[in-house]
């Protein structure tokens, strides 16, 4: 199955890092290099000036290169709902993990809506599994879409009335 391409059963939902975000901790990870290469000249000659810079520059390579990967491969998060379960795909630049939740382990499903002061509202589910952890979805494109995927979701579930707590 190619990736983006659902299958008829399969729901895709995904998420990834803001542009902005991206763009500010490359911008952080540059000005940091920048402040580095000015600095490069008191590690030489060796002197206890050296001693003083040297934990500086290593600190601001090491932040600054941190700062530059997450820039470089930001984050992406994508949900395939299937029949019986819900696979989680996290990737990262420090982590590649795929999560399986089984339909019968939800203990309940909430719809809900996130604020921005500056966007419109946008909306997804919540689901809570029954060992108590939390699963908060990738946004829906609309407040309808993400009621029928809770809908979708309870249906699968093998029941037509809302949740307990719902």
């Amino acid at each position: 199955m190619a990736v983006g391409r659902p299958t008829t059963g399969e729901v895709r939902l995904v998420r990834s890092d803001s542009p902005i975000a991206r763009v500010a901790f490359g911008s952080l990870g540059i000005a940091i290099v920048v402040v580095l290469k000015e600095l490069w000249p008191a590690l030489r000659p060796i002197g206890w000036q050296s001693l003083v810079v040297l934990p500086i520059v290593v600190g601001g390579v090491a932040i600054g290169s941190l700062l530059l990967v997450t820039a470089a491969l930001g984050e992406h998060t994508t949900w395939v709902l299937k029949d019986a379960s819900i696979e989680i795909f996290r990737r990262s630049a420090w982590e590649n993990r795929r999560d399986v939740v089984s339909i019968s382990a939800i203990a309940g499903i909430d719809l809900n809506e996130r604020d921005w002061e500056t966007l419109t509202p946008t909306f997804g589910i919540t689901i809570r599994l029954a060992n108590g952890k939390r699963l908060i979805s990738p946004d829906c494109a609309s407040k309808e879409e993400a009621e029928r995927l809770r809908d979708r979701l309870l249906a699968r579930r093998g029941s037509a009335h809302r949740l307990p707590g719902n």
